[in-house]
């Protein structure tokens, strides 16, 4: 998820469609993360959650957090996800709960297909 988050931050605005994923932005988003990988180092690029979770609550020295299974911790500032132009974000909504009922009619089903 946080692959297609870098991508769709790097549209020219907030109204773009995510960008295809053989298009020139999102080959400019994966050299980004490459160039970021290559200067802060393989070792913290590929750490592990242990790590993370230290980081996140034990530590203040971090710059960008992006955890997606734990509540805001108070130490740190809520903000939008970076992107390539000011103001553009890559944020995306996660549901993590989706259920479809079994007893659905066949006619309330036929409904939805011709929606």
């Amino acid at each position: 998820m946080s692959l297609f988050e870098f991508i769709c931050s790097y549209r020219n605005s907030n109204e773009d469609p995510q960008p295809k994923l053989r298009s020139q932005t999102t080959i400019d988003a994966l050299e980004k993360i490459k160039e970021m990988k290559d200067e802060i180092g393989e070792e913290i690029y590929k750490a592990q959650e242990d790590f993370t979770m230290n980081h996140l609550f034990f530590a203040d020295d971090a710059l960008f957090i992006n955890y997606f299974y734990n509540p805001h911790y108070p130490a740190y500032r809520a903000s939008a996800l970076p992107g390539r132009k000011e103001g553009v974000s890559g944020s995306i909504v996660i549901p993590t709960n989706l259920g479809i009922s079994k007893y659905i009619s066949e006619e309330r089903k036929e409904q939805r297909q011709n929606f």
